[in-house]
């Protein structure tokens, strides 16, 4: 499953923001993160994770969220429009 990016952006720590188009109507908030990887070459690795207001069964950040409520969690969290 291929997703697009909307918008980029960079919150105000420097990290790179990406609201994404899932495809089904539903939208994704994506922070670029770096963490501690000894396997990987030079020990950083970096993952795309979700950002959300709500919380999934699971208790990690949900995915799939409206346009609306993922676009104000952008503009809310990118320094360069917000």
């Amino acid at each position: 499953m291929t997703r697009k990016a909307i918008k980029h952006g960079t919150d105000s720590r420097g990290r790179k923001l990406a609201l994404v188009d899932d495809g089904n109507g539903s939208f994704t908030v994506l922070v670029k993160c770096a963490n501690y990887a000894a396997h990987v070459r030079g020990g950083i690795a970096y993952t795309w994770r979700a950002v959300s207001s709500q919380r999934g069964p699971n208790g990690h950040a949900a995915t799939s969220i409206p346009l609306a409520e993922a676009t104000a969690i952008f503009l809310r969290r990118n320094k360069a429009e917000g």
